[in-house]
């Protein structure tokens, strides 16, 4: 004699019925503590359901958590972007080629882009370049920071 059981119980989402010979015995099927009631068994695993808010909860948090990778990014690139061009200035400076009080007024006048890319804002930085672009007219340095930064942008956003 053949009889039928339900594994698992029923939900919206999913009922298997198996055919158990009734001399079988079948063992019950425990819903784990952090299964919620909305919970289903599948033949396999329990699967949590959730409702559409509770998705789109998820949701946020994952852009989130991808936006928050971006600007850990940026901000990598932005120490590695500053590190090259300090090295350049450096050498500059240590081959003649870059006085101490030009340095220094480099140094001074870009002090807020630098704080900006370092913390990975490298839009608003480019906004700061823009407008402390006429101190600079003809400025190779300038103008290689100021595409250094537009390209990464193009880039990167």
């Amino acid at each position: 004699m053949i009889s039928t059981h339900i594994k698992g119980f029923f939900s919206q989402n999913y009922t298997t019925i198996e055919k158990v010979p009734s001399n079988k015995e079948v063992a019950p099927i425990l819903k784990p503590d952090n299964i919620s009631d909305k919970g289903f068994y599948n033949g396999t695993e329990w699967i949590e359901t959730l409702t559409n808010e509770e998705i789109q909860e998820i949701e946020k948090l994952k852009e989130q958590e991808i936006e928050s990778n971006k600007y850990i990014q940026r901000i990598q690139d932005g120490q590695n972007m500053y590190a090259q061009i300090s090295s350049k200035f450096r050498l500059a400076k240590l081959n003649g080629e870059l006085d101490q009080a030009t340095h220094e007024f480099i140094e001074e006048t870009f002090r807020p882009v630098r704080e900006e890319v370092l913390a990975g804002q490298w839009i608003t930085a480019f906004e700061i370049v823009q407008r402390i672009e006429s101190q600079f007219v003809g400025s190779t340095i300038f103008e290689e920071i100021k595409t250094t930064i537009e390209n990464y942008i193009t880039e990167n956003y």
